[in-house]
């Protein structure tokens, strides 16, 4: 997970994919997104609040703080069990 071919799909993914719209002036929606995409469900209230506050803390470059809470999710327990 932390070989430097999955940073390299990760900046894949968010620049080419659907996630490359996301209007990071809705974070509620981007969220929403990122897990349809990544856990096919809806994030719990905990969770969303979570990475919205992630994604305000790194205003100054969101696409950063997306790819960041993708890595996190693609090696998350759920992930590698569901998938």
């Amino acid at each position: 997970s932390n070989h430097p071919e999955v940073n390299r799909i990760l900046g894949k993914i968010s620049s080419e994919s659907e996630l490359s719209q996301l209007d990071f002036e809705k974070p509620q929606e981007c969220i929403q997104l990122l897990f349809d995409v990544v856990f096919a469900r809806a994030p719990s209230q905990e969770e969303s609040d979570t990475f919205v506050a992630h994604l305000a803390s790194h205003s100054d470059n969101p696409e950063s703080a997306l790819q960041q809470l993708l890595w996190a999710m693609l090696t998350s327990a759920e992930f590698h069990f569901n998938h």
